[in-house]
């Protein structure tokens, strides 16, 4: 016998004042804006490969910030886990509880921010000898 797909949600009654409002709306702004920055860059990107020029300067400049932004998840996740687990401490302290929430530092988002950034190294490379390339021609 095997227990399999349970789910437990825990409701809680927090008075939201406008500084929890606010650092709320902000995390989720930035979330929203970061994406769409992602995606409007990539589409930038993958117009520009479409026409033929992978190692155009734009092309590197715009994986560079797409790394960026992905790094920028990762710090836009710690403000929502310590967002989160402030919530949760204060639900439980006011019960007479203790109650100890995981911080997520976003480990895999920082990596994959990294392989952007390298991978837009590779291009700022390529630019360089593509330039290099036209001036002996």
């Amino acid at each position: 016998i095997s227990i399999s797909g349970i789910e437990g949600k825990l409701i809680f009654n927090v008075v939201l004042t406008p500084i929890l409002m606010f650092v709320a709306l902000v995390v989720v702004l930035s979330t929203f804006s970061l994406i769409l920055a992602i995606v409007y860059n990539l589409r930038n990107l993958f117009r520009s490969l479409k026409a033929g020029e992978p190692f155009a300067y734009e092309n590197f400049a715009r994986l560079q910030r797409i790394g960026l932004f992905v790094l920028s998840f990762a710090f836009v996740d710690i403000g929502k886990s310590l967002f989160n687990r402030y919530l949760l401490q204060q639900n439980f302290w006011d019960h007479g509880k203790y109650y100890s929430a995981k911080l997520s530092f976003g480990i895999d988002v920082i990596l994959i921010g990294l392989v952007i950034l390298v991978l837009a190294g590779i291009f700022r490379h390529g630019y360089k000898l593509k330039t290099e390339n036209e001036s002996f021609i």
